[in-house]
C-alpha cells in the first residue's frame, strides 16, 4: 500500500520504486516512484447485483477492513444511502472463519454477498488467503456471492466490476521499463474495468444473462 511505501522509502534509498495503489493520495510525493492505481469499486459490482436480482433486499459486506470505513468502502455506503429503504447492508466484519460461513449459510431470502477485502485488515490466524476465502463463501453460502478481484472468477462467484490482473502487470512493466530509464509517471490512473462474470454461477442460481450489462465479459 502507498502508505507503507510512503513511510518505509528511505530504506529502499534512491532504488527506483514501481507498485500498485487503491488510491491515488499522496503517492505522486514519493520520490522516484510510479504507482498503478487499481481502485476498489464495490458500488458497480453492486448495481450489477441489482440488476441480475432485481428482488433484491438484503446486501451482506464481507471483508477484512477493521471497520465499515476502511479504505475503498466509504464509496459503496455513500453509493447505498441512494437505495435506503430498499436494501437492509449489514457488515460482517471481525468473526472467525467458522463462524462467518456458518453466518452466511443462513442469509434471509432475496439476499446479496460482497466479499470485499481490502488488504488493510490484520488476517486472524488460520485465515485462508483472500481467493480461498472467496471460493469458500461461495460453496457455503446460500445466496449469490459477488467479489472485485478477477481471481476469485471461477471459483463459484457470480462475478463484479473489476481491473484485470493482466491490464495491471502488463502497466507494471511498463512503468519498470520507464523507471529503469529514470522516467516516473507519478500514479497511473486510467485503467478502465470491466464487468466480468461466471457462467456456471449464473446457472447454480438462475440469474437472467440477458439483465448483464452491455460489454460484460
Amino acid at each position: 500500500h502507498e502508505q507503507f511505501v510512503a513511510e518505509y522509502r528511505d530504506v529502499t534509498g534512491d532504488m527506483p520504486l514501481v507498485f500498485t495503489t487503491q488510491t491515488t493520495s499522496a503517492t505522486d510525493k514519493i520520490p522516484k516512484s510510479s504507482s498503478v492505481a487499481a481502485p476498489l469499486l464495490p458500488s458497480r459490482t453492486v448495481e450489477l447485483a441489482l440488476l441480475l436480482q432485481p428482488a433484491a433486499e438484503h446486501l451482506f459486506v464481507v471483508t477484512d477492513a477493521p471497520t465499515a470505513d476502511a479504505v475503498g468502502l466509504p464509496p459503496l455506503r455513500a453509493f447505498m444511502r441512494g437505495y435506503s429503504g430498499r436494501l437492509e447492508v449489514e457488515y460482517l466484519l471481525g468473526l472467525s472463519t467458522d463462524d462467518l460461513l456458518d453466518r452466511v449459510a443462513r442469509l434471509p431470502p432475496n439476499s446479496f454477498v460482497l466479499y470485499a477485502p481490502t488488504g488493510v485488515g490484520s488476517p486472524s490466524n488460520g485465515s485462508p488467503p483472500p481467493h480461498e476465502m472467496a471460493e469458500q463463501l461461495a460453496a457455503r453460502a446460500n445466496a449469490p456471492v459477488y467479489g472485485l478481484h478477477d481471481n476469485y472468477v471461477g471459483r463459484g462467484i457470480v462475478g463484479g466490476h473489476m481491473i484485470r490482473s493482466e491490464q495491471v502487470g502488463a502497466e507494471i512493466a511498463r512503468q519498470t521499463l520507464h523507471a529503469l530509464r529514470g522516467e516516473y509517471a507519478g500514479t497511473v490512473d486510467d485503467l478502465s474495468g470491466s464487468y466480468v462474470v461466471d457462467s456456471r454461477a449464473l446457472s447454480r442460481w438462475k440469474l437472467d444473462q440477458a439483465r448483464l450489462p452491455s460489454g460484460t465479459e
